[in-house]
């Protein structure tokens, strides 16, 4: 459940670089 938070927090500082 963490990880999953983790992950996409993760996706979106990559895309909102």
């Amino acid at each position: 459940m963490l990880t999953k938070l983790c992950y996409v927090s993760m996706v979106i500082h990559s895309k909102y670089r």
